[in-house]
This record gives C-alpha cells, structure tokens and sequence, in this order.
C-alpha cells in the first residue's frame, strides 16, 4: 500500500515532565499495578471495529466510555467512517519525545486513513485519548488541517515541528477529563 502522505498532530497541552524511570513492564497485570490500575481481564471494550487498542487499556477505555458522552460521540464518528482506522500503542515514559501523545496519520491512495495514536506510558489517558480521538474525529470529518491553519481564526494551528494542533481536540480532551473524572 502506497503512503500519499503523513500527517503528524500533536498533543501540547502542558509540558512533559518525566513521570518514571525504567520501562513499561512486561505484562499487562504488572502494567496495571505500575499505573494504578486494576486489571480486568473480563471486560471487553464496546469500541468499534477499526478502533484498536492493547487489551490492558481496556479498564480505561470501558471507564470513558461508560462515563463519557464526549468520547461515545467519538467513537460513534470513528466508527461511522468506512476508511479510517485507529490503533493505540503505549510508548515508554523514558522515550526520547517531547510529547505525551501524538497521532500520526498516513491516508493511501485509496483514501484509507491509518491513524496511529502513540501515548506515554502512566499518563493521564483520559485526557489524552480524548484529545487525540478528536484529531481522529476530525479525520472522519474530512477536515484539512493543513488548510485550515492557513486561515484565519480557524482554530487549527501549524506547530514549528510541523504538526498541527486544534483547539477543539484541546476541548475536547479537557471534556473528556471532566466527565470521567465525575464520580
């Protein structure tokens, strides 16, 4: 398959502080302990099918989406689009990065978009997933970023790395936060 082009978007929202030294344990259980989360083999996640993501995030996942009606609405629009598909990876909080998440999106000559959402280990997920699968969102859309940040308040932003930035993934996160943060 032919790549026509890469798109990098970007979480900037607070600087990156290191949060742990060492890598990211070697199973998920050990995963769970190491970031204060209780395993649960059980539950499966409710997320699309072109939604995937590392079975010991599904604590996490099945929270948002049992608590937030932002990220239902997301993923309902991920999945809703024929041609987009979404895989989250967990990268070690010592990776040399400066980011706490990023997408990266590659669309082929077909007008398939693969969206490759990469999050520092132990973060603060529901913020960042909820950011980063508006970017998604936006792609379902058809929104040319690119474009966009050429305009005029249009709320998109170039970055001097070249990605790009939304104020309403930045929203969109910090809704996410709120709601699964509700008790």
């Amino acid at each position: 398959m032919a790549i026509a082009g890469v798109i990098q978007v970007m979480m900037i929202c607070f600087p990156i502080l290191p949060l742990q030294a060492g890598r990211i344990a070697s199973s998920p259980t050990a995963s769970h302990r190491e970031c204060g989360l209780a395993p649960d083999i059980s539950a499966s996640p409710q997320l699309p099918p072109n939604i995937s993501a590392p079975r010991y995030m599904y604590p996490v996942i099945n929270r948002m989406l049992k608590k937030s009606a932002t990220f239902r609405e997301q993923c309902k629009k991920i999945g809703n689009s024929r041609k987009l598909r979404v895989t989250l990876l967990l990268v070690p909080p010592n990776t040399p990065h400066t980011y706490r998440a990023i997408s990266r999106v590659r669309r082929d000559e077909e007008r398939n978009i693969w969206i490759t959402i990469e999050l520092t280990a132990c973060t603060n997920y529901f913020e960042l997933l909820g950011h980063e699968f508006e970017h998604a969102a936006e792609q379902a859309e058809g929104l040319n970023l690119r474009v966009l940040s050429a305009q005029r308040n249009s709320h998109v932003y170039k970055l001097d790395d070249g990605s790009f930035e939304t104020d309403r993934a930045v929203d969109a996160g910090r809704s996410v936060e709120r709601e699964c943060s509700l008790k």
